[in-house]
């Protein structure tokens, strides 16, 4: 997923600056969180995906993946189901760090996409 070909936007907003990009045919944000060091130092970051729920959504579907998965987590944030997975820099890491964490986040949104077309009362996929 993160290679050379990917497409990202760099937005400015109040608090931090953000990164737009899609995998899997679902868009996502890369969000700063808190600051280390000088100016534009951050010790971590957050890939979010943000999907608009539409109507009710089946009882176990957070929780049936929140039990299953070790690296990201799905909550509800007012009418948008937010899958989030968070990625630790502190004290520095590799290039080949990140493009794991990259790695990842791709197989993460490939296994949610999967997760949400289970049929309504099927047994939840084991987390590998």
């Amino acid at each position: 997923m993160c290679s050379s070909d990917l497409r990202a936007a760099l937005v400015e907003n109040a608090r931090a600056p953000q990164i737009q990009s899609a995998a899997q045919g679902m868009g996502f944000l890369v969000s700063f969180g808190n600051p280390a060091g000088g100016e534009g130092s951050y010790a971590d970051f957050a890939f979010q995906c943000w999907i608009g729920v539409q109507g009710e959504l089946p009882a176990d579907l957070v929780t049936s993946w929140n039990a299953g998965m070790r690296f990201a987590r799905v909550f509800l944030s007012g009418e948008f189901l937010v899958l989030s997975m968070d990625v630790m820099v502190a004290g520095g890491v590799t290039e080949n760090h990140l493009v794991g964490q990259c790695e990842l986040w791709d197989r993460v949104i490939r296994d949610f996409i999967l997760h949400l077309r289970r049929p309504v009362g099927a047994a939840p996929r084991e987390a590998g």
